[in-house]
């Protein structure tokens, strides 16, 4: 396959966006992670953190080490502390996310950017195609307690800072139902529109 994709996979948190990049992955695509990204610019950023400082407070770092979970309990508090963040961290990780994929392309076809904020960042309007990733509030909600240590309560935070399914799902073009069901078969048609027939 010569066409070059990018493609963007996001949805809500705990849909299962790293399982399917796994799956992708697996086919041959590269595939960035938002969330290193997010470390990534982070590192040895002065700017950044004296902004994250001012709007967060200074105790949200030990000397030059973020304090994930304080950050996260101050910025997903409300909506208006989550634009906040969100205003902070989104240019840097979008620009760290183009110069990889640029990269990228020189070893693979199809490139994977997966991204909780894609859409809300912009980064989705650079996609050549954007993929969604579903699974009830349940699913949800167990996965993101066990692979965070988080109580129900910390975790209904964080889904609740994001946007209903109904929002990501009518801008995608590809849904990905991940709800305990067969994962291979409903990646098939995604399958097809990047690598082509098997």
């Amino acid at each position: 396959m010569s066409r070059k994709i990018l493609l963007g996979l996001t949805g809500q948190t705990g849909a299962g966006k790293s399982t399917v990049g796994a799956y992708l992955r697996g086919r041959g695509a590269a595939v960035l992670d938002g969330d290193l990204a997010a470390r990534e610019v982070l590192v040895g950023n002065a700017e950044l953190k004296a902004r994250i400082c001012a709007a967060f407070g200074d105790d949200v770092y030990n000397g030059d080490v973020l304090d994930r979970a304080a950050l996260a309990s101050r910025a997903f508090a409300s909506p208006a502390a989550t634009a906040t963040l969100n205003s902070i961290m989104h240019p840097a990780v979008c620009a760290w996310l183009s110069t990889r994929a640029e990269a990228a392309f020189e070893n693979a076809d199809v490139v994977v950017v997966d991204a909780a904020a894609l859409i809300e960042s912009g980064f989705a309007a650079r996609c050549d195609l954007l993929a969604v990733v579903t699974a009830p509030e349940p699913v949800r909600l167990a996965r993101i307690m066990a692979r965070d240590g988080l109580t129900e309560e910390a975790a209904r935070l964080r889904m609740n800072a994001q946007k209903p399914e109904s929002w990501y799902v009518e801008r995608a073009d590809y849904v990905i139902v991940n709800d305990g069901g067969s994962l291979e078969e409903a990646l098939r048609p995604l399958y097809a529109a990047l690598f082509g027939a098997d």
